[in-house]
């Protein structure tokens, strides 16, 4: 009798099992020293990263201090300049004070070498004028630059003079009622006398020279100083 063997397909090799002779302290002291490894690494990039953020903070603080220089070298630059113009405000004041005092003084100027000379070129050929006088006309209240007089006449002018006729002293009174200013020309006395052999009116006559003939070369402008003065 004979025996078949059946064939061996495949054989089944185990692997050989792994003894670990370590004693447990040395594998944790492995695995404490790679923790370990790792902190000082992370410590390592921790001091890095402080270190950067110190010299970009130092930077800051560095040019924060150099603008805080340079602003405090201007303001005591500013402030010096402002000392050094102290004063101004003071000056300023006076000029003012100084303004006010020039139109309460000359507020209500005419200049009357311009009012006569304008006059004589209107002056009838036959009249002579021989005095002129010229006074404040007669106002109400003192006025002050604040407080503005109402408006009416400033001068009362008195002029004593010749005429070859009645007729023309009336031509005269026309030529004072036609200036800018001049108002209510009338003559206060008029007689005939006789002089060389010829008949001639000496006459007397007053206008009132109000507001509009004032030279107004003082005046502040929103006032008005009252003082009456006779400019040039």
């Amino acid at each position: 009798m004979s025996t078949v063997l059946a064939p061996v397909t495949s054989l089944a090799v185990s692997a050989p099992p792994r003894v670990d002779l370590l004693p447990p302290e040395i594998a944790e002291e492995r695995r404490f020293a790679v923790v370990r490894l790792g902190l000082a690494g992370v410590l390592v990039l921790a001091v890095g990263a402080v270190g950067a953020l110190h010299t970009l903070e130092a930077r800051h603080v560095t040019q924060a201090r150099a603008e805080l220089a340079t602003a405090q070298a201007r303001s005591a630059a500013l402030t010096r300049t402002v000392e050094s113009h102290a004063e101004v405000p003071v000056v300023f004041a006076e000029v003012d004070a100084n303004r006010a005092r020039l139109a309460a003084a000359l507020g209500q100027e005419v200049r009357w070498s311009y009012q006569m000379n304008d006059i004589s070129l209107h002056l009838p050929r036959t009249v002579w004028v021989q005095s002129l006088t010229v006074a404040p006309a007669t106002q109400g209240a003192a006025a002050t630059p604040a407080a503005p007089a109402a408006a009416g006449p400033a001068y009362t002018v008195t002029v004593s003079g010749k005429a070859a006729k009645v007729t023309d002293v009336a031509d005269w009174l026309e030529v004072l009622a036609a200036r800018t200013g001049w108002s209510d020309p009338a003559f206060t006395t008029a007689q005939v006398q006789v002089e060389g052999g010829r008949k001639v009116v000496t006459f007397e006559s007053t206008a009132q020279v109000g507001a509009a003939a004032l030279s107004r070369r003082y005046e502040i402008p929103g006032t008005t100083s009252a003082t009456p003065t006779s400019g040039q």
